[in-house]
């Protein structure tokens, strides 16, 4: 991901995400079911949204059922593995996205 532009932080388990995020700024969270047990990730979404709703959620998983519970959350999911070149051009979308959310927030304020 280093080549691709992008400094992140890795973490194992539900419980550092949130004071990681607390710690220091990040565009995007990226749960994996290397990291997290299915039943785990719609819960970091909701959580997430609630907590911290200017990160953007991008859940990458081979466990498919969990697709419209992560989407009805607020998060996008893609379907494990995914090639660096789709999850670098996801990932830039998704930050893109979300500065412009924060903008017209900004704007709307003024």
């Amino acid at each position: 991901m280093t080549q691709e532009g992008f400094d992140f932080k890795l973490v194992q388990t539900f419980d550092e995400v949130i004071p990681a995020l607390c710690s220091e700024r990040f565009d995007v969270v990226v749960p994996t079911n290397m990291c997290l047990p299915a039943d785990e990730i719609p819960d970091l979404v909701t959580r997430l949204r609630q907590e911290c709703p200017e990160v953007g959620i991008f859940v990458i998983s081979g466990w498919t059922e969990i697709k419209e519970e992560v989407l009805l959350r607020g998060g996008q999911f893609h379907k494990a593995p995914i090639p660096l070149q789709e999850y670098s051009f996801r990932v830039k979308n998704i930050i893109a996205r979300r500065r412009k959310e924060i903008t017209n927030s900004i704007i709307s304020f003024q």
